[in-house]
């Protein structure tokens, strides 16, 4: 156990070494050594459960929490709570962390208001049809505590079926422009076809999509496939917006807006 080819993530704690210590990794490491009664909260929660978060977050400390009579762990690269009152907590794998709703509460201490409505976003995307009623329950009894207010705002902004942080970003970007808020990631359909695509920002009114499109794709077969879809869009009369990483947010509105107004849309 004290061989130098083993690293030593916590005191007491030895592993293979690993290229790239991630949070989840760290979680799993420092499993080994929680005490009983002890969870993981907080950004190392939310980790576990596969909400998105800056990578800021993720390479910050774990945060784990302990049910009174119990206190917070002191440790190095880990971050202590001892809350007041029982919190909602469940067990996945063996490894304990607070439910996925209490947790994105408490992200609200710790995000902006646009990372945030980005964790919520994706939290009402793997967690099923009723999330919404859910969350808006915990937030309720999330109560007073810190980041209870933003929590209470960003809950307002949240939206079904979104898969990306970088589309919630998007919607909150044209919306905050004053543009009409598009639906999302909604199926469009040919009377005669059926399915055509799905698309991540939707103007049904005026037949417009916009798309985030990825720096890179996963396969010569998905990007074939990208290109029939947009020529059939296009064939149905729809127009497609396409948006990367490196347009300008000006840029975004400008086209968006110009094609509402081709269609119509009054200001």
């Amino acid at each position: 156990m004290r061989a130098s080819d083993l690293d030593i993530p916590f005191r007491g704690v030895r592993a293979p070494p690993l290229v790239e210590w991630t949070h989840a990794a760290r979680c799993a490491a420092y499993c080994t050594r929680m005490p009983h009664g002890h969870y993981f909260s907080h950004v190392s929660a939310a980790v576990l459960w596969g909400i998105p978060l800056p990578r800021t977050q993720e390479r910050g400390p774990l945060h784990v929490s302990a049910a009174l009579p119990e206190r917070g762990p002191r440790a190095r690269g880990v971050v202590g709570h001892t809350p007041a009152h029982p919190e909602p907590v469940t067990s996945v794998d063996g490894i304990a962390r607070t439910s996925p709703y209490w947790t994105w509460c408490q992200l609200a201490g710790v995000l902006d208001l646009d990372a945030l409505v980005a964790a919520g976003d994706a939290t009402l995307a793997f967690h099923g049809d009723d999330t919404t009623a859910a969350l808006a329950r915990t937030v309720r009894a999330f109560g007073r505590r810190r980041g209870a207010a933003l929590a209470r705002e960003a809950l307002d902004l949240l939206r079904p079926r979104v898969d990306s942080p970088r589309e919630t970003r998007l919607r909150l970007l044209l919306v905050r422009a004053g543009l009409p808020e598009p639906e999302t990631n909604l199926d469009i359909r040919s009377a005669t076809r059926g399915f055509v695509a799905r698309c991540d920002l939707v103007y049904r009114e005026f037949r417009i999509v916009v798309e985030y499109e990825g720096e890179v794709h996963e396969s010569l077969a998905r990007y074939d496939r990208d290109i029939t879809r947009y020529n059939d869009l296009s064939a149905l009369g729809w127009i497609a917006i396409r948006v990367t990483r490196k347009m300008s947010a000006d840029e975004v509105v400008r086209r968006t807006r110009s094609a509402l107004l081709s269609r119509g849309w009054l200001p």
